[in-house]
């Protein structure tokens, strides 16, 4: 979702409290709505910090990491 429309959402990383363990965790923030998307978790509390655009490239490639074209040998 970020990466089709970065200027829409804002990625943040912290934590989520799901009963009564706080757990590492990332999620959405819709900038326009200003409201959480989490589709992974039922959690009622986060607490976090929004990475800026540059924080969120980097998170996003070492989550995601490119493929490279491997070239078959003869």
């Amino acid at each position: 979702v970020w990466k089709k429309n970065p200027k829409g959402y804002s990625v943040v990383t912290g934590y989520n409290l799901n009963g009564q363990s706080w757990n590492s965790h990332t999620w959405l923030i819709d900038n326009k709505k200003k409201i959480i998307i989490d589709p992974l978790s039922k959690a009622k509390i986060y607490y976090g910090v929004i990475m800026n655009e540059n924080e969120t490239k980097r998170w996003y490639d070492e989550q995601f990491p490119r493929r490279k074209a491997v070239k078959k040998s003869k």
